[in-house]
């Protein structure tokens, strides 16, 4: 490469990884905000918020999110130091596919908490329906000896 893009590979890098962290922030500024509008709209409506598995649930996205923060290192410091390695720092872009591991694994643990929240709630509306199903025939049979 040459000597006059080097330090602007650099710069760039930096700018990236900088945007990178800025909305992480962003997004988990977002998400606190989200959760507390869920608890004011709860509170409203006097049901209750409390989540399982919420503890699980931030360890995964912490984790996501580490392994993202690695991903940009990695890749930023691979190219940073090129030039004083003679392209040696480039096999450190080996280890990206290890980052997106953890990554991966980060999602994983808050798809499975998804998950088992979605089948909550499912399973409380289908009590809901089935609940309301079962009191029909019952106001069914009222009116008809009403009659």
């Amino acid at each position: 490469m040459k000597d006059y893009l080097l330090p602007f590979l650099g710069i760039i890098l930096n700018f990236l990884l900088l945007i990178a962290i800025i909305y992480s922030v962003y997004r988990a500024i977002k998400w606190v905000r989200r959760g507390k509008v869920k608890e004011k709209l709860a509170q409203e409506n006097k049901t209750d918020v409390s989540r399982d598995f919420s503890t699980l649930m931030l360890v995964g996205r912490i984790n996501a999110a580490v392994g993202w923060v690695l991903v940009l290192c990695i890749g930023a410091g691979a190219l940073q130091f090129v030039k004083d390695t003679d392209g040696v720092s480039l096999i450190a872009l080996l280890f990206i596919p290890f980052a997106l591991l953890v990554v991966a694994s980060g999602q994983m643990v808050s798809c499975f908490v998804s998950t088992e929240r979605n089948t909550k709630d499912t399973n409380e509306l289908l009590k809901q329906i089935l609940d309301k199903m079962e009191d029909k025939p019952n106001q069914q049979e009222e009116v008809k000896e009403e009659q």
